[in-house]
């Protein structure tokens, strides 16, 4: 039985003690949104065995499961798990019925393909960085999303609503234009407290169009000004 009432921060604070006491950082918490689940990410150090952090991450489930519902349908929380701040695995939790899972992420290949991802996801970063701090952990206004899913796609989240403007859009669509005309720049919204409920697809931008995915009169009804696409 879950207690929904415990504040996010009573709930971090709980976790935050029993994993640092085996020796691993809590980076942040985010609570669950949309089809996010709750999400806990760490910084496990050098030296440990990844079966020994799991076995701590399975350990937070007695925790979590006192504050986040289990799901009959998907994963309830996740501990996204980080080694010098990169990325290595997933431990997923909360799936009514379901043991949890551990997956590793697996090594990033480093063929032709892999490397044109790494050179797009660099110019992108470039081009984007005199608007702006680019920050994973939503501390500036976007993140671009370090992980190649093998899509000739570079996502680009969005924290700051203001951001997201019509000049933005059309910078994006020039660039690709004049130097990766076969990809695309997806900006997906995810939008700081407050207004965290708000996770969406928003945008694509190709060299040749500019796609809405949202819905422009409810974004204008709930945001009004702030909305400035």
């Amino acid at each position: 039985m879950s207690d929904d009432s415990t504040d996010s921060s009573t709930i971090e604070n709980l976790l935050r003690r029993h994993v640092e006491g085996a020796g691993i950082d809590l980076l942040r918490t985010t609570p669950a949104k949309g089809d996010l689940p709750y999400t806990v990410v760490v910084d496990i150090p050098a030296a440990m065995w990844i079966d020994d952090a799991v076995t701590v991450f399975r350990s937070c489930g007695p925790i979590l499961r006192r504050h986040v519902a289990d799901t009959p349908g998907g994963w309830a929380w996740a501990v996204l798990a980080m080694r010098d701040l990169q990325p290595i695995g997933v431990h997923w939790g909360g799936w009514d019925g379901r043991d949890d899972a551990w997956v590793a992420k697996p090594p990033r290949a480093e063929g032709s393909e892999s490397m044109e991802w790494r050179r797009v996801y660099d110019a992108v970063r470039e081009h984007l960085a005199p608007l702006g701090r680019d920050d994973a952990f939503g501390d500036g206004e976007y993140w671009v999303v370090e992980e190649d899913y093998g899509s000739r796609e570079q996502i680009v989240c969005v924290f700051k609503l203001d951001f997201a403007t019509p000049a933005l859009f059309e910078m994006l669509r020039e660039f690709l234009g004049g130097a990766f005309p076969d990809w695309a720049i997806v900006l997906k919204l995810e939008l700081d407290p407050p207004d965290s409920d708000v996770v969406m697809k928003a945008v694509s931008i190709t060299a040749h169009r500019i796609v809405e995915h949202w819905d422009r009169e409810a974004m204008r009804r709930r945001f009004g000004a702030r909305f400035k696409a």
